[in-house]
């Protein structure tokens, strides 16, 4: 089970955690494998959010705290994009960090790395990131991926459908 949590309001961007951009060897080892999850997950299935990748949609989990979400194909509307996966550095046998080291974790890495996959600020822009992260008990499994996703609220917060990918959308 995953934390699922909405990053609201709009605050100051953290740069990417190492400073620089993702190398063209990064960019297209995460691109190759997020065609190659996309092929492997079948469209309307309930799916583990273990098995979520880079570039996958789905549609709004129904908890605060979720084991399975509805993957869709990015083409069709949608309301979540996952567009960066991180672990979170701790090795397997440290224990549980609490959801503020989490949290802190999340808003440096996914808010570091929406410019480069939007294409514009996270300020600027009209999507706002939302996350899958370790639950305490996620992390005593070994569980210490954070997938940060997008999405769109409209003015009373409830999510407006993408359709296609947002990568280079500059929205």
């Amino acid at each position: 089970m995953r934390i699922a949590e909405r990053r609201e309001p709009r605050g100051e961007q953290c740069p990417a955690s190492d400073g620089g951009e993702p190398s063209q060897a990064a960019e297209s080892q995460a691109a190759s494998e997020s065609q190659d999850a996309a092929a492997s997950l079948a469209p309307g299935d309930l799916t583990s959010v273990f098995d979520l990748n880079n570039g996958d949609c789905f549609n709004s989990p129904a908890a605060e705290s979720v084991d399975e979400v509805a993957v869709t194909d990015c083409a069709d509307g949608h309301e979540f994009e996952i567009y960066y996966v991180v672990n979170f550095d701790a090795g397997p046998l440290d224990s549980y960090p609490g959801s503020e080291a989490i949290t802190s974790f999340v808003n440096e890495q996914c808010s570091g790395q929406f410019e480069t996959f939007v294409g514009t600020t996270y300020e600027e822009s009209d999507l706002y990131i939302y996350y899958l992260a370790p639950t305490e008990d996620s992390w005593g499994t070994g569980d210490r991926e954070v997938l940060c996703a997008l999405y769109w609220p409209d003015i009373n917060g409830d999510n407006q459908p993408l359709t296609g990918s947002m990568e280079g959308s500059n929205r």
